[in-house]
């Protein structure tokens, strides 16, 4: 037993678990193994015999059943369009796109903002996604919804007008929302979707207030063929530091080395190109040169928001491509965590778990056939077993910021029943006020 006496206290301790680090330095995984949160910080993490000896809370979860991550990371998502959730059909992007998105995301008011916000949120975290990557219109609203569930998040507006209001306003997001958890960047729709002139604007809106641009780029072949590239992207002023593309399906060898002399980052969102057919992105190669995160792009686009579908699609569409791919099922794992937090910045803050990172971490219930039997001293098959066996339902405990938010797979301070009726009864009026009824 620890000495308490010597031990120093916290707030609470994770213990006997397998715990997956991700860590770039040192032990990948401890089994068994336990971590300590201290206020919103993570103060230790090793095997459970060291750190119970050295550290004792009045709060203590035993995960001797569990393997416990770092919390996913959900690169790109409009989380606000879980009001739409099935309801753009099997049309190709475009049409998509005119006939029900835009006509939908016009009637969007920020109270509907909000509620949709709640229930991709509540749908997230249940799934183990403590940060997203959003956008969608009324960023204010959509952070206070992000706010009232806890969770952490880079937002964005829509960015479509020529003189996108909200765009500007992002400027000075960090002083109304006041909550570290939370980071404005610039959002842009589309190359296709925006005048010139809101690009250029965008563009240095971005520079000058040193925010990321979060942007749709090269996600069907005809985007490509009429000159909406990475080209164009880059003579806008849109390729630089930090720049956050999403899908990059039909990216070249030469775009990909353009993004990285222009430090951008990657979002992968197989499913969404999947379902859209929109094709397979290189990812290999993307991998081989640029951070990449994985994202699971909006519920009109997926009808799911759960990263361990995200995992194992892209390594099975990888493989897919008929090359001989070098990812692995670690790769994959880091792109659905360390991976996506150094595509938005936040590698210094989450997406491992180490001493003095926040404590955004999720438990995986491993008391089930399909990890049996599970390789816990064996970390190739305990990489693959988390990439093709686990599901967002497996979830069991969420933690982020130190605050526990999810316990048995239930949110803990949201009433899950009333986040999904207002869910229900919001999508009815705005349906209706976009015609799509």
């Amino acid at each position: 037993m620890a000495d308490l006496d010597a031990a120093q206290p916290c707030d609470l301790l994770l213990s006997r678990a397998v715990v997956v680090t991700m860590a770039a330095a040192g032990a990948p995984v401890f089994s068994p193994g336990s971590v300590a949160i201290r206020g919103t910080d993570i103060v230790a993490v090793g095997p459970s015999e060291d750190v119970e000896r050295r550290w004792h809370a009045p709060k203590r979860f035993d995960c001797s059943a569990h393997a416990i991550l770092p919390g996913l990371v959900n690169c790109h998502v409009h989380a606000g369009m879980s009001l739409l959730k099935s309801r753009a059909g099997d049309r190709p992007l475009r049409q998509r796109l005119q006939d029900v998105v835009w006509p939908f995301a016009a009637a969007v008011d920020e109270a509907a903002s909000y509620v949709g916000t709640r229930l991709g949120c509540l749908e997230m975290m249940k799934a183990g996604i403590t940060t997203f990557c959003d956008m969608w219109p009324f960023p204010d609203a959509t952070a206070a919804a992000v706010k009232s569930c806890g969770l952490r998040a880079v937002l964005a507006s829509y960015g479509r007008g020529p003189a996108d209001g909200e765009i500007e306003a992002l400027a000075t997001a960090p002083l109304r929302w006041n909550d570290s958890r939370l980071t404005p960047a610039v959002g842009i729709q589309s190359l296709y979707g925006c005048e010139p002139a809101a690009l250029r604007r965008a563009a240095g809106i971005a520079r000058e207030h040193r925010l990321r641009i979060h942007m749709h780029l090269a996600e069907t072949k005809a985007e490509v063929e009429d000159g909406h590239d990475f080209a164009e992207a880059d003579a806008f002023g849109l390729l630089r530091p930090g720049t956050i593309l999403a899908h990059a399906v039909h990216a070249s060898a030469r775009d990909l080395d353009l993004a990285a002399e222009r430090d951008a980052g990657i979002s992968h969102n197989p499913i969404s190109n999947a379902k859209l057919g929109t094709g397979i992105a290189p990812l290999a190669q993307i991998h081989a040169r640029l951070p990449v995160g994985l994202g699971t792009d909006s519920a009109a686009a997926n009808d799911r928001h759960d990263m361990f579908d995200e995992m194992r699609m892209a390594l099975l569409l990888d493989r897919r491509r008929g090359e001989a791919s070098t990812l692995q099922a670690e790769d994959v794992l880091k792109m659905a965590t360390i991976g996506g937090a150094r595509v938005l910045g936040l590698e210094r803050e989450i997406g491992s778990l180490e001493p003095g990172k926040r404590a955004d971490l999720v438990a995986i219930d491993l008391d089930d056939p399909r990890f049996a039997p599970l390789h816990r001293d064996r970390i190739p098959q305990l990489m693959a077993q988390l990439v093709f066996c686990a599901g967002g339902r497996d979830v069991d405990l969420v933690i982020v910021d130190g605050r526990v938010v999810v316990v048995d797979g239930t949110a803990v301070e949201l009433d899950e029943a009333a986040v999904m009726a207002q869910g229900r009864e919001t999508a009815r009026r705005c349906l209706a006020a976009a015609g799509l009824a």
